[in-house]
């Protein structure tokens, strides 16, 4: 017991901290006590000493009864030797079971002897190429026929059997399955691709007619009602368009678009002066035929150019763009093909 040096009170030796209080306990440099029971040894040294004079004094003989003896002389002699026979039985030693002994030493054997044959089971074979072909016919008999599992005293005489077996095949035989895989690969690669490229090139025709339909529709649509309309289609090109017009070189206006900033008469002198100075600039530096005039501002692009100067019904006819600085450039060319195309659909010009 240790006591607590803060509160008093008693702890066992084995603990460093007070119950009570939690203060440390002081360590004791005394060696621990060892608890003696009493008694023990007092009846083992009584044990011993009896066993001592039982063997040392000899075992009394029984008297042999006879069958002629009295009633109470066998009665008291039995008494005695089942005394006899009960100390003597306490002394015996209690036997093992020989079948759990048995048992035992059989199942070591058998482990061993698995063990062992596991060891010789699981040997090197030297590698070899795969015997048949992927794509044959019939299949090997060894994969399609599921062979049952060797027994351990079989696996014995198997193992080393299979080493003279598994020798190495000659270089020709290599090559020549390596020729006939190969083959067989191109076949099959060719027959999947036919069958992939057929319903491709069905389907590149089915989508080919939809589409040819679907312009000759669009062509029907685009048919303009009017002139005025062609010109407002070409808001469509660049939303950046103002005002347009379609006018002849003398000044008269076939159609047009106006906006805040420009009118109609303001079209027609302008077409007149630009078309008359243009052609007059491009005959004496002899660049050819006019193609188009653009005159460009801080807040405003003007266009000019001639529909077709080659067709005598169309030579005479100009469009004039007015649009915004911010405007994509060659809006001019696009727009010209784009008009020349639906005015002849609309004068029935080819």
């Amino acid at each position: 017991m240790i006591i607590c040096p803060n509160c008093g009170s008693t702890n066992d030796e084995n603990t460093k901290v007070c119950r009570k209080c939690g203060a440390l306990l002081p360590v004791s440099t005394k060696p621990p006590r060892l608890r003696v029971p009493f008694g023990n040894k007092e009846k083992e040294k009584d044990a011993d000493t009896k066993k001592k004079e039982k063997k040392r004094t000899p075992q009394p003989r029984s008297p042999q009864t006879s069958n002629h003896a009295p009633a109470e002389v066998r009665f008291f002699n039995s008494d005695n030797s089942s005394s006899d026979n009960k100390n003597n039985i306490e002394l015996q030693e209690i036997p093992m079971d020989e079948q759990s002994y048995e048992t035992q030493t059989k199942e070591k054997a058998e482990s061993e002897a698995s063990h062992k044959a596991r060891r010789e089971y699981l040997q090197e074979i030297d590698p070899s190429p795969f015997d048949g072909s992927m794509f044959a016919s019939d299949p090997i008999e060894r994969s399609s026929r599921p062979q049952p599992h060797p027994l351990a005293g079989n696996r014995t005489q198997q193992a080393p059997s299979q080493q003279p077996e598994t020798q190495r095949p000659p270089s020709n035989q290599i090559q020549g399955r390596q020729k006939q895989l190969e083959k067989d690969m191109r076949d099959v690669l060719g027959f999947l691709s036919e069958k992939l490229q057929a319903p491709q090139s069905k389907h590149k025709a089915q989508d080919t007619k939809p589409a040819s339909k679907e312009i000759q529709l669009e062509e029907k649509e685009l048919k303009p009602e009017s002139l005025n309309e062609i010109l407002k289609q070409l808001l469509n090109i660049d939303i950046q368009v103002e005002a347009s017009a379609l006018i002849n070189r003398d000044g008269t206006i076939l159609a047009s678009a106006i906006s805040d900033r420009i009118s109609d008469t303001l079209f027609a002198t302008i077409g007149q002066n630009l078309s008359m100075m243009g052609s007059d600039i491009i005959e004496g530096l002899s660049a050819g035929s006019l193609q188009s005039i653009s005159v460009r501002g801080t807040e405003g692009v003007l266009d000019l150019a001639p529909i077709d100067s080659q067709n005598p019904n169309l030579s005479k006819m100009l469009l004039i763009i007015f649009s915004n600085p911010k405007v994509k450039s060659g809006v001019i060319n696009i727009a010209t093909n784009m008009v020349r195309k639906q005015v002849k659909e609309y004068l029935g010009i080819e």
